[in-house]
């Protein structure tokens, strides 16, 4: 590693040896801008065609993505459409359902209170007639 190399020259990176020109290729003097040079135009290759391909895959997968989530969000609108007509119906349901409720407890009081009422004027008609009957027994005991 460059690290080492360094190292072995004793710590100072000006003591490394320079590539020669042979070894440096088209960069000739063998500066960092000319080797990067280089390498970029060798790197027009798989490497390069597989990032390009990468990037054009992720725009791909991002677009699939964008109408992916345009299909959920109407379908989260369809859902939530759904669901607020499902609660107004029930809603409306739990109404109706609170009034009629509410119409069998006044008809159940009202029939409580005439049977009640009934029944308190049936209890009086049998004690009256009670009454008489004692009254008459009495008379038909002394005579």
């Amino acid at each position: 590693t460059v690290s080492a190399r360094v190292q072995q020259f004793g710590g100072d990176a000006a003591k490394l040896p320079r590539p020669s020109p042979k070894h440096a290729g088209a960069a000739g003097s063998g500066s960092l801008a000319q080797v990067s040079s280089v390498l970029q135009q060798n790197m027009s290759t798989p490497l390069q065609r597989i990032s390009h391909g990468s990037s054009y895959m992720q725009a791909q997968i991002d677009e699939a993505a964008s109408g992916q989530d345009h299909v959920m969000r109407k379908m989260t609108g369809v859902l939530i459409k759904e669901w607020s007509q499902f609660v107004l119906k029930e809603v409306k349901a739990r109404k109706d359902v609170e009034k009629e409720l509410a119409l069998l407890v006044a008809e159940m009081e009202y029939l409580r209170t005439q049977t009640s009422t009934e029944v308190r004027g049936l209890c009086e008609e049998w004690r009256r007639e009670l009454e008489q009957l004692l009254l008459e027994l009495n008379r038909y005991r002394h005579n």
